[in-house]
């Protein structure tokens, strides 16, 4: 693609935006596309999809807490889907159905507010074992899947399958950011199992009552996900569609999941991926910027805290992306917009471009006013 990626968060537009800024109709999102090509240098739209919001489940503690977000629950007259791929088409942009895979929501008590509201799939509803479990195997880390079970991959891929099925879409964007509460430690949980099974078969271990190596263990975790990968690719590639998966800028998923290896350099050699997209971050929303949970509860442990200076690190291990000759996208949603810095980050070797979150560039006085109705 070689040029900016706009991510749009429809839900955060509908709730929190003015004007044009709310995309509330075909028109508004259509020139919105307009805006971002033109002023941003978009070449593709990141489109993050409700519609799988259906599948889901919510939970209300007290009368009347649905009325809360009026401008997400009532009817628009507009096909969303259709109008983003349209536009983006007629202007030679690409549109991407953008898919989240470790958010499942979590349990009324672990709600948002208090604990007065929330949310789960269906999915987790009829299978919380599905969801990664702590050494006891009695304690999920609530809304994160485990990519070892077969039927969690065949679940999220039927989710892909059936969204790209309604229209033109160039490709998918799975993003593996998550809301969920962090775990007090790294790798308090990923002892499912399928992991369980397979480390046994391998190494003649029983994680979950023997002493074991733990690089060897979060490695294996990674796999499951790897897997899930080569599996929506395989799905994608006769139909001439791209994956896109965008990651922290490290090579452990990192907080709130836990230790669990991504094994990129391997998804770029055999190209599973078409494109990175890197330096995501799953502690702040990308829109508004409130932190998911607070930093006290973040938990320990984690092996890659630290990271290098963001040019040494694209000039280092990940210029094995534009290597293999995969696109990396540097997102920028985390960052107030500099055009000069953004223009000098383009520039860097390596980059085919920079993500930018469409809420906070339409939404300039919202974002000022720095007050949420969460």
């Amino acid at each position: 693609m070689g040029s900016n990626l706009i991510s749009v968060s429809w839900g955060d537009h509908l709730e929190f935006g003015l004007g044009d800024g709310a995309l509330s109709s075909a028109d508004a999102v259509d020139r919105a596309v307009g805006r971002w090509q033109d002023e941003l240098g978009g070449g593709a739209v990141l489109w993050r999809e409700r519609r799988s919001a259906r599948w889901y489940a919510r939970t209300f503690q007290a009368p009347g807490v649905s009325a809360r977000r009026p401008s997400i629950s009532k009817e628009l007259d507009f096909d969303e889907h259709a109008v983003i791929v349209e536009s983006a088409h007629r202007r030679g942009m690409k549109a991407f159905v953008y898919v989240t895979v470790f958010d499942e929501g979590w349990p009324l008590d672990l709600g948002w507010g208090g604990g007065y509201e929330t949310w789960q799939s269906h999915y987790v509803i009829r299978n919380p074992g599905h969801q990664i479990v702590d050494r006891e195997g009695s304690a999920y880390l609530h809304g994160v899947l485990c990519f070892g079970y077969p039927e969690v991959r065949r679940y999220k891929l039927g989710v892909i399958r059936r969204l790209l099925a309604e229209y033109d879409w160039d490709g998918v964007f799975i993003c593996t950011r998550s809301q969920s509460r962090p775990a007090p430690h790294a790798d308090w949980f990923g002892f499912n199992e399928p992991v369980v099974e397979e480390f046994r078969a391998r190494h003649g271990v029983d994680i979950r009552h023997q002493d074991f190596d733990l690089e060897t263990w979060r490695r294996l975790r990674g796999e499951g996900f790897t897997q899930f990968l080569r599996e929506v690719q395989a799905d994608l590639r006769p139909k001439g569609q791209a994956l896109l998966v965008g990651i922290p800028r490290a090579s452990y998923i990192g907080p709130p999941i836990g230790n669990m290896h991504l094994d990129w350099p391997l998804w770029v050699r055999e190209e599973i991926v078409d494109g990175l997209i890197i330096d995501q971050v799953a502690a702040r929303c990308p829109s508004t910027w409130i932190w998911m949970w607070p930093s006290t509860e973040q938990g320990y442990g984690y092996v890659e805290n630290e990271q290098p200076p963001l040019d040494k690190d694209l000039a280092g291990r990940w210029a094995a992306v534009a290597e293999g000759g995969r696109e990396l996208y540097l997102a920028r949603q985390w960052h107030d917009f500099d055009r000069e810095e953004n223009d000098r980050l383009s520039g860097l070797p390596g980059v085919g471009g920079l993500v930018f979150s469409s809420f906070r560039y339409d939404n300039p006085d919202v974002v000022r006013w720095d007050v949420w109705a969460m």
